[in-house]
């Protein structure tokens, strides 16, 4: 019941790229449980361009599908010769310290 017994190689964070977009890689947590869940909708455009609209939720949490955190966003995307280039614009909810952020991510991903 209490993080301090539990190693920090043991307890879980989440936010940034691909995982709670608008809010920093690993901003939200400790805590010994995860929870994530993403939906993205994309459309072609034109070529190898791409759009897309997206919302994303999730915790770490000592409390069990508790203290969700929510974005959502639009996002462009370019297949190039070396792999995916993406440009997402998202909007956390819930959390007046963060604005709109800008994140960019070169190559697949894993």
């Amino acid at each position: 019941n209490n993080l301090e017994h539990i190693p920090i190689s043991q307890q879980f964070y989440t936010g940034g790229f691909q995982n709670i977009r608008g809010f920093g890689p690993m901003s939200i947590g400790p805590g010994k449980y995860l929870s994530v869940a993403n939906a993205e909708l994309r459309r072609r455009i034109t070529g190898n361009w791409w759009l897309g609209v997206f919302g994303d939720i999730g915790a770490a949490s000592n409390r069990f599908m508790k203290d969700f955190q929510k974005s959502v966003g639009i996002n462009g995307l370019w297949e190039s010769p070396i792999g995916p280039v993406q440009l997402s614009l998202a909007h956390p909810f819930g959390d007046d310290r963060h604005t709109i952020r800008i994140e960019f991510n070169i190559g697949p991903d894993l």
